[in-house]
């Protein structure tokens, strides 16, 4: 699969799907890995981890999105 995006790099389809799953990784995957890591840093601790991550998802998540075009300045 990496191939087929290497190789067709330039074709509008490649860039769409790829456009996407960049999107779904930053705006999805990568808060659920980092709250993951937090929790086994405090002995998963959920409140902890929960009034410690919340603020700054929060922030993160807004920046990611402006970074996308969503929201405003």
């Amino acid at each position: 699969m990496i191939d087929y995006f290497i190789r067709n790099r330039e074709k509008l389809i490649a860039k769409s799907v790829l456009a996407v799953l960049y999107f779904f990784i930053v705006i999805f995957i990568e808060p659920v890995s980092y709250f993951y890591l937090m929790l086994k840093a405090f002995n998963y601790n959920l409140l902890l981890t929960i009034k410690i991550a919340l603020p700054t998802f929060k922030t993160k998540i807004r920046e990611r999105l402006m970074s996308f075009g969503f929201g405003s300045s």
